[in-house]
């Protein structure tokens, strides 16, 4: 079939043109037979190839052969069938050319005739010559008109100078806008780099604003916290210097107390000694002891030169009478003084002084019967002793030191064993004649009077 659509002789008149593009035609509806034998050759291939055959390869190159000659084919066809038509288009110019110059020439003796008739009948024929000539010439026209109708290859022409100028046309306006579709873009671009900068300026402006406030934050900080250093230092200073003051104050009034009460013992070691002496001159011996069962003195109250032990002490009720746990359990400073058998307390040595004038503090304790020892299990509270009574109460003591824990311990042990004793009844002065004093009684008296002495 290509090589019966590649003879290149060409037809050299309107009729074998005419056949030949009829006998193109019938090779046309030939291959459109054929199209089915070709659809059904591919599906097969494709099938083949699909399915994993071994000559699969081969196939596909066959397939690939078959397609591009058959794709070869139907362009060859087209192309014979345009050139077909643009000669068959020629061939019909020139057959109507030739026809209209052999009309043309075959009036040119009418034309030429200069015979205008020399009768009615000769001029009448003439004139019918020429009405019929210019019918002719009429019928003709049309014939040359289509002489100067556009022909295939001019059409052919004229369409590919229209199409060449289309091409150029859309050419330009599709460069006209590219050239605009870059500018737009350009400025597109040179806008978005303008915002962009103007974002990360006041991005950056945003973030040295947050730096600066920050760093006056940071900085206004670290000042609060220097200013609060300085204050609390100030602060502790301070409570460093009152606690100095106050201490020095304590150990001056604690020095203050133990020399006072250090010239008070010593005036009364002063004043024992000056009776002592006395009775020595006037032969008269000091009584033993006075019981504390006296019914001529209040209990409540104490009685000057009875006192056995004295100083400051620290109290807590720890249980009430019936071993009930006591409400309020709170340490308490007091001036104690020991008499007899009664724990008395002031204020400060002063109400001591100025007693019975001056009322206690508290109610005294009577010890009888009671049960003094050092509380060596007590931690909360250093140099305590602890007092239990036969009624259930308990209190606790804390003393100036051990040495002061201790004295207090032994006195109200003495007060206690010496309340248990019988009290022998106070005889009547021996007489004066051997003017020597009871040597024994007064060993018992200064043991009563001076059993203890605070430090």
């Amino acid at each position: 079939m290509m090589a019966v659509m590649q003879y290149d002789e060409l037809p050299q008149d309107v009729a074998g043109a005419e056949a030949m593009l009829a006998n193109h035609t019938e090779q046309k509806s030939e291959i459109d037979a054929r199209e089915d034998n070709f659809a059904t050759f591919k599906a097969l291939g494709e099938k083949l190839t699909a399915n994993g055959h071994y000559a699969s390869q081969e196939i596909m190159e066959k397939m690939k052969h078959i397609e591009e000659g058959y794709e070869q084919l139907l362009d060859t066809w087209e192309r014979r069938q345009e050139d077909y038509q643009k000669v068959l288009n020629y061939l019909i110019f020139v057959r109507d050319a030739e026809q209209a110059e052999m009309w043309i020439a075959s009036q040119e003796a009418f034309i030429g005739n200069e015979d205008v008739g020399e009768s009615l009948d000769a001029v009448e024929d003439l004139l019918k010559k020429q009405e019929d000539f210019e019918k002719t010439l009429a019928a003709q026209e049309e014939k040359f008109a289509l002489l100067h109708r556009e022909t295939l290859v001019e059409k052919m022409e004229r369409m590919e100078k229209e199409r060449l100028e289309r091409e150029k046309e859309e050419r330009k306006r599709a460069e006209e806008e590219e050239r605009m579709r870059k500018e737009s873009e350009k400025k597109r671009i040179l806008e978005e780099e303008k915002r962009r900068l103007l974002l990360d300026q006041e991005r950056l402006r945003k973030i040295e604003e947050e730096k600066k406030k920050a760093e006056e934050a940071r900085l206004k900080n670290e000042e609060a916290e220097r200013l609060e250093m300085q204050r609390q230092a100030m602060a502790a200073l301070r409570e460093r210097e009152q606690l100095a003051k106050l201490e020095q104050e304590r150990r001056a009034r604690e020095e203050e107390e133990e020399r006072r009460m250090k010239e008070e013992e010593q005036k009364e070691k002063m004043a024992v000694e000056n009776e002592e002496r006395m009775a020595k001159l006037k032969g008269a011996t000091s009584p033993l002891h006075v019981p504390s069962s006296a019914g001529a003195e209040s209990a409540d109250t104490l009685q000057p030169g009875k006192i056995d032990k004295e100083g400051i002490l620290h109290r807590k009720n720890n249980l009430d009478e019936g071993g009930r746990k006591s409400a309020n359990r709170s340490w308490k400073q007091y001036y104690a003084v020991l008499s007899d058998t009664q724990l008395h307390f002031y204020k400060d040595k002063k109400d001591v002084q100025q007693s019975p004038a001056v009322l206690p503090a508290c109610p005294p304790i009577n010890v009888m019967e009671g049960v003094c020892e050092l509380a060596r299990d007590y931690h909360k509270r250093k140099y305590t002793f602890r007092l239990r009574l036969p009624s259930g109460a308990e209190y606790m003591f804390s003393g100036r030191d051990g040495t002061d824990a201790s004295q207090w311990v032994t006195a109200i042990k003495c007060a206690i064993q010496d309340a248990r004793e019988p009290q022998p009844e106070l005889a009547p002065p021996p007489p004066p004649s051997s003017g020597v004093p009871d040597d024994e009684g007064k060993k018992k008296s200064r043991f009563k009077m001076f059993a203890t002495t605070k430090k």
